[in-house]
């Protein structure tokens, strides 16, 4: 007879299934043709110290389960993979946290006693409270202009093979003066929220471990890309073409920022910036000549039209 090696999540899903396959054959008063089967030889993990799997899992404060959590043990020997700690032989006492964007990050510290001869399981749940982010003020210092210019082109479809003379509208996305965090900057917050420490008094650790919760929640809340809305843009065309686009070219800025948390009337503190687009100046192109007379239009809270000879204005 074949042998078939379990693992520790098949374990707990096989004892369920057992357990329910008992308890629906408790009646007898039907009549199943059951066909002939071989029965595995399943062979369970080794259990002669005993063993317990302590099952991890988070939710919120109104009971939904969260995923994407991320689950730590402070012992080394026991660490949480896929949400599960085994223990194996003596008893441990381990402290373990969960942890999730947004979230105030959590911690128990649990007895873990296995013991001879068995196989159990431990469910630990963690219920994490979500982090208001407009009780983290951010403070905007100076601005300063960025070198250079940023372009993009919006090349539009060409209805039967060419534009035909005559006046058109089109929509592009266009860039507003929302601010946001490029890669860099996002990056040099985060590591500034990991530099900060705290007063070896009584609690001081847990209060600083809420300020950078609160402070990466703040983080997180900016987009990561400039921030679009859809804008009109009306052109008209002398002559047939075989190509139009829409080229922007904006100018951007970078602001100094300090993003504040208090936790128990103590201030956290990490400076950092973030960007702006300060202007955009929108530019028909036919076949590669900027168009004489297009105007556009813009839809939503675009604070960035330009405005030249053969620019559109909104």
């Amino acid at each position: 007879m074949k042998s078939v090696k379990i693992s520790a999540k098949m374990f707990l899903a096989v004892a369920a299934v057992a357990s329910i396959a008992l308890t629906s054959c408790e009646k007898e008063d039907f009549n199943v043709d059951v066909p002939s089967i071989e029965i595995p030889n399943i062979q369970f993990p080794e259990a002669k110290d005993g063993t317990v799997y302590v099952m991890l899992s988070a939710s919120a404060s109104d009971g939904t389960l969260l995923n994407g959590v991320t689950f730590a043990s402070d012992n080394e020997k026991y660490p949480a993979t896929d949400g599960i700690i085994t223990v194996t032989g003596e008893a441990v006492t381990l402290t373990i946290t969960a942890s999730k964007d947004g979230y105030l990050t959590d911690s128990k510290k649990i007895t873990v006693t296995p013991m001879p001869n068995q196989l159990a399981s431990l469910p630990i749940n963690f219920v994490l409270s979500g982090v208001e982010v407009e009780d983290v003020p951010v403070v905007e210092g100076v601005t300063k202009p960025n070198e250079g210019t940023v372009e993009s082109t919006v090349t539009l479809p060409t209805p039967e093979g060419q534009f035909q003379a005559g006046t058109y509208k089109t929509t592009v996305q266009a860039p507003t003066a929302a601010p946001f965090l490029n890669d860099d900057q996002k990056k040099a917050l985060n590591e500034a929220i990991d530099k900060l420490t705290a007063p070896a008094t009584r609690g001081a650790a847990e209060d600083l471990q809420v300020a950078k919760d609160m402070l990466r929640a703040k983080v997180n809340a900016f987009a990561t890309k400039v921030p679009t809305v859809e804008k009109e843009i009306e052109f008209t065309l002398d002559k047939a073409a075989s190509k139009v686009e829409i080229v922007m070219t904006s100018h951007t800025a970078t602001t100094d920022i300090t993003i504040s948390a208090e936790v128990n009337g103590k201030t956290y503190s990490v400076n950092g910036s973030y960007t702006t687009y300060t202007s955009t100046v929108y530019t028909p192109k036919a076949d590669g000549t900027a168009i004489g007379h297009g105007h556009g239009h813009g839809h939503g809270n675009d604070a960035n039209a330009g405005g030249s000879e053969g620019t559109p204005q909104a």
